[in-house]
C-alpha cells in the first residue's frame, strides 16, 4: 500500500512569504529612495542656507572698519568738531604781539606774591610782563653781580634774574625788563666816572643846591657809564629777559650856568647825540643776548618835540614804547604853533594821541603803554579797546 504522504499548509505560506518579501523589500528600497530624494531636494538648499548664515555671522564678526574709511556719523562730528586755529582761526593779539602788565614793584620782592600775580596776568589775559628792575633812584631790585652796584650797596633784592625768568616762562609769559637809566642818584654817589662833572675835574654837579634835596645824574658822555648800562644790558638780557626797555634817557633841567661849569657837550642843539650814542651801545649788547631793546619816550613829549632822545631819523626800524599819562597830557598839546585839543572822553583822547604819534613816526613801532594813574577802571579799559581799535597788537598797562 502506498504510503501516503501528508501536506501540510505551511509549505504554501512559506511561498506566499517569500513573494511577499520581495515586494515588501522592492516597496522599502522604492519608498527609501523616494524619501531620499525629496530630503535631499528639501534639505540642500537649507544645508546651504545655515552655512551661509554662519559664514555672514563670521564675517560680521570679524570685520572693522579701516582707519582711513570714516562712517557717515563720523563726517557728520567732524563738520561740527572746532578747526585747528592755525588751519581756520585768524590770530588774537595775545599771539600776534605782546599784550604786558607791568609788574608793581612791591610783588617782585617774594617769590610768593611774584608767583600769585604772574598766576593772575595769565588768568586775565596778559600773554607778558615786565618787570622794572633798576628803579629811578638807582636801586637794583634783584641780585645783581655789578660791581659798582655791590659796591654802592644798591642791591635791594635777593632775587635771581635766574629764577625771576623761570618763574615768568613757566606761566607763559614773555619776560620784559624795564631800567632806568640816567636817573640815578645812589650809584653816581660810589662811582664818580659815571656822574657830570665840573671842566675842572675835580667837582661832581648837583641838580640842585645839597640844602635843597639836589641829586646827581648818570651823564651819558662818560665811557664809565655807557660801560655802567651796557654791562647791567648783557646781565639781564643773558639771563633769558626776551626784551629791555630803556626808561629815563632825559637829560636833568640845566640851568644857563651849568653850560660854562659842565662845557659844550651839554647844550640843547647837539647834546641829543650822548643820548642816542648811549643807546646804540647798549641796543649792540642786547642784540648780541637775542634779545630787543625799546626806547622809552613819553607821549606828550615825543609829539610836542620836546623828548630829546626821540629823533626819528635815527630811530628807523627800532621800537619805542610811547606812555600815555592822562595827566600830563592834559587838555591840549602844543606842536609849533599848532594846538591839538584832547577831548575830555577816555578813547577819544587816547586815539587823538596816538595818531598824532603817528603822523611824525614813519619807520618806528610804537609800543603804547597806558599809565593807570589817572584812570578809573572804567577809562582804562575804553583806553584799551582805543589802542586795539587803532590796530595796535602789542601794548603795556603799568
Amino acid at each position: 500500500m502506498a504510503r501516503k504522504i501528508k501536506r501540510g499548509r505551511n509549505i504554501y505560506r512559506r511561498r506566499k512569504s517569500k513573494f511577499r518579501s520581495i515586494i515588501t523589500t522592492s516597496l522599502w528600497v522604492i519608498l527609501i529612495g523616494a524619501i531620499g530624494f525629496v530630503g535631499f531636494s528639501v534639505a540642500g538648499p537649507f544645508i546651504d542656507y545655515l552655512r551661509t548664515k554662519d559664514d555672514n555671522t563670521s564675517d560680521i564678526s570679524q570685520w572693522t572698519p579701516p582707519p582711513s574709511e570714516p562712517s557717515a556719523d563720523s563726517s557728520a562730528d567732524d563738520s561740527e568738531a572746532p578747526s585747528s586755529p592755525d588751519e581756520t582761526s585768524e590770530p588774537t593779539t595775545a599771539q600776534e604781539g605782546n599784550i604786558a602788565i607791568e609788574v608793581p614793584v612791591q610783588e617782585v620782592q617774594s617769590e610768593e606774591k611774584l608767583t600769585a600775580f604772574l598766576s593772575r596776568a595769565k588768568t586775565d589775559g596778559y600773554n607778558a610782563v615786565v618787570i622794572q628792575l633798576k628803579d629811578e633812584t638807582g636801586l637794583f631790585l634783584y641780585d645783581t653781580s655789578n660791581e659798582i652796584a655791590i659796591s654802592a650797596n644798591t642791591v635791594g633784592s635777593e632775587m635771581k634774574l635766574a629764577d625771576i625768568v623761570a618763574k615768568i616762562k613757566g606761566e607763559n609769559l614773555v619776560p620784559i625788563a624795564r631800567i632806568h637809566t640816567l636817573k640815578d642818584a645812589l650809584n653816581t654817589q660810589y662811582s664818580r666816572d659815571i656822574n657830570y662833572q665840573f671842566k675842572d675835574g675835580g667837582t661832581v654837579w648837583l641838580d640842585n643846591a645839597p640844602a635843597k634835596g639836589g641829586k646827581r645824574w648818570i651823564s651819558p658822555f662818560n665811557e664809565a657809564s655807557v660801560d655802567f648800562i651796557c654791562d647791567i644790558s648783557d646781565e639781564i638780557t643773558n639771563a633769558g629777559f626776551e626784551q629791555i626797555i630803556y626808561s629815563s634817557m632825559v637829560f636833568p633841567s640845566f640851568h644857563n650856568a651849568d653850560y660854562g661849569y659842565i662845557g659844550d657837550k651839554i647844550k640843547p642843539e647837539t647834546r641829543w647825540t650822548g643820548l642816542i650814542e648811549l643807546y646804540n651801545e647798549a641796543e649792540k649788547i642786547v642784540k648780541a643776548n637775542k634779545a630787543t631793546s625799546i626806547l622809552e619816550v613819553s607821549a606828550k613829549a615825543a609829539i610836542e618835540g620836546t623828548e630829546e632822545v626821540y629823533k626819528v631819523d635815527q630811530l628807523q626800524n627800532r621800537t619805542i614804547t610811547a606812555v600815555y599819562n592822562a595827566d600830563e597830557i592834559g587838555k591840549k598839546l602844543t606842536v609849533g604853533d599848532d594846538t591839538i585839543t584832547i577831548p575830555d572822553k577816555t578813547d577819544e583822547a587816547v586815539t587823538t594821541v596816538f595818531k598824532s604819534l603817528a603822523e611824525s613816526a614813519d619807520g618806528i613801532e610804537i609800543i603804547p603803554c597806558i599809565e593807570k594813574a589817572g584812570l578809573n577802571d572804567t577809562e582804562l579799559l575804553d583806553a584799551i579797546k582805543a589802542v586795539k581799535d587803532l590796530g595796535y597788537k602789542s601794548y603795556i598797562i603799568r
